[in-house]
């Protein structure tokens, strides 16, 4: 009788350890999954991150590309202004420049006077490009900051 009620209680005991290892296993399980919910987002995170980043590096090399262009096109300008401030210059040495000449009074073109017109013409075209780069570079500034 001694032996059957040591199993019986042992049975018990069994039983007991049982419940408390199925709960501590229920509870790992709970664990498991919170742990992969969150592992899913940090995952989804990485995957919008890598996106954007992607993103922002096609949108710097634009604009790297954009600002090789207007460099080479304020170097471009900057050379025909050259050109032309020597061809000016050379005007002016030889006598041929008029000072006070009003456009409408130009009807045949005389070369030192459009030389000029051509001067300040690319003068304000490179301003225009000198300020589209720095609007660029800045663009946290607002144009009426940049304007007069």
């Amino acid at each position: 009788m001694v032996a059957a009620s040591d199993r019986v209680r042992r049975a018990g005991a069994n039983q007991g350890q049982w419940k408390i290892l199925w709960g501590a296993l229920a509870g790992m399980r709970e664990e498991v999954c919170d742990l992969e919910a969150g592992r899913q987002v940090l995952a989804d995170q990485n995957n919008i991150m890598a996106y954007e980043k992607a993103i922002l590096e096609y949108q710097v090399a634009t604009l790297e590309d954009r600002s090789e262009r207007l460099e080479d096109q304020v170097s471009s300008l900057t050379r025909e202004k050259d050109v032309m401030a020597n061809r000016l210059a050379r005007c002016q040495r030889s006598g041929v420049f008029l000072r006070h000449v009003r456009p409408l009074d130009l009807k045949g073109g005389n070369n030192c006077v459009v030389a000029l017109q051509v001067l300040e013409n690319l003068k304000s075209q490179i301003l225009v490009v000198l300020h589209e780069m720095l609007k660029r570079s800045n663009p946290g500034s607002s144009s009426s900051d940049s304007e007069g």
